[in-house]
């Protein structure tokens, strides 16, 4: 793949140039060469290991930050790798470069960054936190390039539920209508983990420093990768927002990497005690949990990396890590198209059920909602990885598969992505059509019901015209009834006066007269 590339050099300082892929050490094709150095001198040892220590020196002042260190030796190639407080350190496979693999950024780490012996520029942290790019751009930083990718996970109902609430403004895990805090009830507290940060809190400049002339000299090549993937905004489906940042080769046998992951998505759980409405421990430690079951892309992309083995890894780190990103989005483009396919096949098939249509209409409606926000944003994302990862020449890159793992293996990737693009088009089009069809069989279903209610009206309306008559009638013969009953026993001038016949005589007359 193409990328551009930044030289140091002793006269002219930064200036732009091509981007040569680099040659393992020793090998030199193309047009550009890596210069042919000597590999240990006592000036060169002193400046790498001057920047290897420094760098680690501010990434561990950062806190919690995800190291992976791959260091050659002469006996045996060993990858070693320090991560954080959660797990211990173990050989593995190991290259030649010195690669960081973090996970969230914090504001210490930005810092820690804005620190190092090279330059890392704002818009690097800044395009990591966007959820898609903003248009208008042939490239959205210098020597930078972005890839953008939503991830199908599962989620535990359980865990689906704590996030229903969270949307819902309703962090907490009791049905009350209430909140159980008022009501001094035990309960436990949700909350979502924050895994953005906001770069406006804070104005940091990223200046580079003043390099060593003699680093300059040795001509330093700054390879810079960002992939930011969008989000998909689906819960069962996490955005897996994955940067990868600068590549550095000194000297054509030191390399200095940085990938930077989204913070995985997770719960904050805190558990309420109350004492006569009072709460009881106001010090409890919350419990964090995943909000998902699969591993982060954190972890497989060291299990991929650990999958293919030292000996192609130590070949061409560079384009071994690529073959891994672009494996991962084109797995998880499809693994999200079978997805869409599979619910447009439910949904066009439980149409013809009314229990099922009327049951799952409110879950559907959201749920194309959320589609209609999210496909322009796909199509946008696979736009991006077009224009900046491809060039009309179709770049190779190696294939990195389950029964492909030679680097040698050629995958035209402008090919394989407007393929995606082209399914992709074809499931949004599918999913309009599903929904004006969901729609139109909602209006039958619904005309069907007013039709239905309608009818039953008619017939209480004949019930009606056929009762008022005969309830008029009873009413006046037990009106009469009940005056024949109270003249029993009365005067003849009274019995002839009230008469039931005189009385339906003036009824009659007045009904006349009217």
């Amino acid at each position: 793949m193409g990328a551009g590339s930044e030289t140091l050099d002793p006269e002219k300082g930064l200036s732009k140039g091509p981007n040569p892929i680099p040659n393992p050490p020793g090998k030199s094709k193309g047009p550009n060469p890596t210069p042919n150095l000597p590999r240990k001198s006592s000036d060169s040892e002193k400046i790498i290991s001057s920047i290897n220590d420094k760098w680690e020196e501010n990434l561990d002042e950062a806190g919690d930050v995800s190291l992976r260190q791959f260091e050659a030796s002469s006996d045996a190639l060993q990858w070693h790798e320090r991560d954080d407080v959660r797990s211990q350190n173990k050989p593995n496979i190991s290259t030649g470069i010195h690669l960081s693999l973090l996970e969230g950024l914090s504001s210490e780490r930005i810092t820690a960054f804005g620190d190092l012996p090279f330059q890392v520029s704002k818009a690097f942290f800044h395009n990591h936190f966007l959820d898609y790019l903003p248009a208008g751009r042939s490239k959205p930083t210098p020597n930078s390039f972005f890839f953008k990718w939503p991830r199908r996970v599962l989620q535990r109902s359980e865990r689906w539920d704590r996030e229903t609430r969270i949307r819902a403004d309703k962090p907490y895990d009791s049905d009350t209508l209430t909140d159980p805090a008022k009501l001094g009830l035990d309960h436990q507290r949700l909350k979502a983990k924050q895994v953005n940060l906001s770069l406006r809190t804070k104005q940091t400049n990223f200046r580079a420093k003043q390099v060593n002339l003699s680093l300059r000299a040795k001509q330093i090549h700054y390879r810079i990768r960002l992939h930011i993937p969008d989000t998909f905004g689906m819960l069962p489906m996490n955005a897996a927002r994955f940067s990868a940042g600068k590549l550095m080769d000194v000297l054509s046998h030191f390399s200095l990497g940085v990938l930077v992951f989204d913070a995985r998505r997770q719960h904050i759980i805190t558990r309420k005690r109350y004492v006569r409405g009072k709460l009881s421990d106001k010090n409890v430690q919350p419990t964090v949990e995943d909000c998902f079951v699969e591993s982060p892309t954190r972890e497989r992309f060291i299990n991929e990396l650990n999958r293919i083995g030292p000996v192609k890894v130590g070949k061409d780190p560079e384009r071994v890590i690529m073959a891994i990103l672009s494996k991962f989005i084109r797995e998880d483009y499809l693994a999200i198209l079978t997805n869409f396919r599979d619910a447009l096949d439910y949904v066009d098939l439980a149409m013809s059920n009314d229990d099922i249509l009327q049951d799952a209409m409110p879950n559907w409606r959201a749920l194309f909602g959320r589609w209609r926000k999210e496909f322009p944003q796909i199509t946008r994302s696979i736009s991006d990885i077009l224009d900046h990862h491809t060039t009309p020449e179709e770049v190779p890159v190696p294939r990195v598969s389950e029964h492909a793992e030679d680097p040698g293996a050629i995958l035209w990737l402008r090919e394989e992505f407007s393929s995606i693009a082209q399914d992709m088009e074809v499931v949004r089009v599918r999913a309009k059509l599903t929904f004006q069809a969901l729609m139109s069989t909602m209006a039958i279903v619904e005309s069907e019901k007013a039709i239905a209610q309608a009818n039953t009206i008619s017939k209480l309306t004949n019930l009606a015209f056929f009762f008022i008559p005969l309830t008029l009638s009873a009413s006046l013969f037990a009106l009469l009834e009940l005056l024949a009953s109270l003249l029993v026993g009365r005067p003849s001038s009274w019995s002839d006066q009230f008469h039931p016949l005189a009385i339906a005589k003036c009824f009659l007359n007045s009904l006349s007269a009217s």
